[in-house]
């Protein structure tokens, strides 16, 4: 017993494994497509399947996506216990989340502009703090601000 496949009534694979079964690369192809199959007994009879008709897209031609978002800190206000970060985040297929660190720990997660945080400033200890933002798009291009510096 085998199994003939047909793309386009040229024999491309022929398989006597059950289950058969063809993987078909369309890589090179585009536009539409007629298939079936024909399957010989061991007596060599044949039985045909009906014709179907796919169409192949191969996707866009518009190239993937490299460019990183462009991150910066607008304005970091300290006031009293507590600090206000607005990040600007932008790219050319759109930014997906910002992420806010302090000294590179990640301490907040924004996922609408304007991007803004508030974050408690007692939870560090005194000193000098650097603040700084990563913007990524879809891609997983990741763009990341100069830090700006703050005192506790």
């Amino acid at each position: 017993m085998k199994v003939v496949f047909y793309v386009d009534n040229v024999a491309v694979a022929e398989t006597t494994i059950a289950p058969y079964a063809l993987t078909w690369d369309t890589t090179a192809l585009s536009g539409s497509h007629v298939l079936h199959a024909v399957a010989y007994d061991a007596a060599g009879n044949a039985g045909s399947s009906g014709n179907v008709t796919v169409t192949v897209s191969n996707g866009s031609t518009t190239a993937t996506d490299t460019t990183a978002p462009v991150v910066s800190i607008g304005t970091l206000v300290k006031n009293g216990n507590s600090m206000t970060v607005i990040v600007s985040a932008s790219d050319n297929v759109g930014v997906t989340h910002v992420d806010l660190y302090v000294d590179g720990s990640r301490v907040a997660v924004g996922t609408t502009a304007p991007y803004t945080f508030r974050v408690k400033v007692q939870q560090f200890s005194p000193g000098q703090h650097t603040v700084s933002a990563k913007g990524y798009d879809a891609a997983g291009n990741v763009g990341v601000s100069p830090g700006m510096t703050f005192t506790r």
